[in-house]
């Protein structure tokens, strides 16, 4: 967590915490990241990057 009590993330993906992702956060990737126009392209960055978790074989966290 940042001091602002943002999370820290890379385009949404928490590298400390493997399966945690985010999307709608102000300034995410650009300046439209939390608008509904910009959130798009990076929920398809998130998304790709579970599919890449998934067909490697890496086990998703469950509870």
């Amino acid at each position: 967590m940042t001091d602002w009590g943002w999370p820290i993330t890379r385009r949404g993906v928490v590298q400390e915490l493997p399966g945690l992702y985010f999307v709608g956060m102000p300034f995410q990737y650009s300046l439209t990241s939390g608008l509904v126009g910009g959130v798009g392209r990076d929920a398809a960055y998130v998304v790709d990057g579970i599919l890449e978790r998934t067909t490697a074989g890496v086990p998703t966290p469950t509870k």
